[in-house]
């Protein structure tokens, strides 16, 4: 046997070794990339909901003053549920992009490490 081709076979194979840990570094960092990427999605998403459940309750303080017990008639359940289920929905409307800042400064701070 060679010894010359003892030599390339070894190295061929610490290149190939060597290799072999570089790309499961890489998938190891790739895979916890992919986890604070999904974790702070899930964080962001979390902080939208708060911002959405606060105007929801900003939005019901302002139906409970602006209709009052003076109206001509009386307010049903039907009415209150519907009532509910649009605020619901405003408040998710006004908290989508920007909203009212509230999601984003949640977010900001609860990032911090």
């Amino acid at each position: 046997m060679d010894i010359n081709r003892v030599n390339l076979m070894s190295g061929n194979n610490l290149i190939t070794s060597k290799n072999t840990q570089e790309t499961k570094n890489e998938k190891e960092f790739s895979d916890i990339l992919n986890e604070k990427i999904e974790n702070d999605k899930k964080l962001m998403e979390a902080c939208e909901m708060l911002e959405s459940f606060f105007i929801k309750e900003i939005l019901k303080s302002a139906d409970n003053v602006s209709y009052s017990e003076n109206t001509m008639f009386a307010e049903g359940s039907a009415e209150k549920t519907f009532k509910d289920m649009l605020n619901d929905e405003y408040s998710q409307m006004m908290s989508r992009g920007r909203g009212m800042g509230i999601a984003e400064m949640l977010y900001k701070q609860l990032k911090k490490e």
